[in-house]
């Protein structure tokens, strides 16, 4: 429970809350006093529990949150963009009060990194910050290049990631997988010997 968070002063600025499906108004106006953030996972949420968190209440109250999957077993997919895309329309479709497409898609970028204490180093792209980028292919796909946040979290077709830029590095360009430097054989090697020696510390 958040009280008992409170109580061991463990809910502060660098505090974050996964999930939040069953926060009170009450809980949320803790949650803001304290600084924390939310990472808001709603097709997880709905998948297992039929319901997700007030993102309405939660945006309303200026509460950090980000967008994240939980993962493949619950949400069925890890696409962060195809999430916002989903929330977008999920929340949007049951208010009349609209959260802007620009919101959801700062919370797959910049104030993702900002709950993980990372924005100056990811989250947007700006001179001396790592290259982390996803070029999508516009093409044939109803985004309209004016507005192209509004139209990428909006669009009713799925752009394509052609292209993928990690650090710098690329990692996928124009569909084509870029060959790693890492010998994969060695990486295995050192994830059995890290493995193993967990194995040894347990016991």
């Amino acid at each position: 429970p958040l009280s008992v968070l409170q109580k061991t002063k463990l809910l502060g600025p660098k505090t974050v809350l996964i999930h939040g499906i069953y926060f009170t108004n009450k809980e949320l106006s803790l949650i803001k006093k304290s600084g924390a953030a939310i990472v808001h996972c709603p097709s997880s949420n709905i998948a297992t529990t039929g319901r997700t968190a007030n993102l309405h209440r939660i945006v309303e109250m200026d509460i950090p949150f980000a967008i994240a999957t939980d993962g493949l077993i619950t949400a069925g997919s890890i696409n962060v963009l195809e999430e916002a895309r989903f929330c977008f329309s999920y929340h949007n479709s049951r208010k009349r009060t609209l959260i802007k497409s620009q919101q959801f898609f700062d919370a797959i970028t910049i104030n993702a990194a900002a709950i993980f204490g990372m924005k100056s180093v990811i989250g947007s792209i700006e001179v001396g910050k790592k290259a982390d980028i996803a070029f999508l292919n516009l093409k044939n796909s109803g985004v309209a290049k004016l507005n192209p946040v509004k139209n990428i979290i909006e669009s009713t077709t799925r752009p394509r990631i052609h292209s993928l830029m990690i650090g710098g590095n690329w990692k996928l360009k124009n569909g084509r997988l870029i060959k790693p430097a890492t010998n994969t054989k060695q990486l295995i090697k050192r994830f059995e010997k890290l493995g193993s020696n967990i194995k040894k510390q347990g016991a």
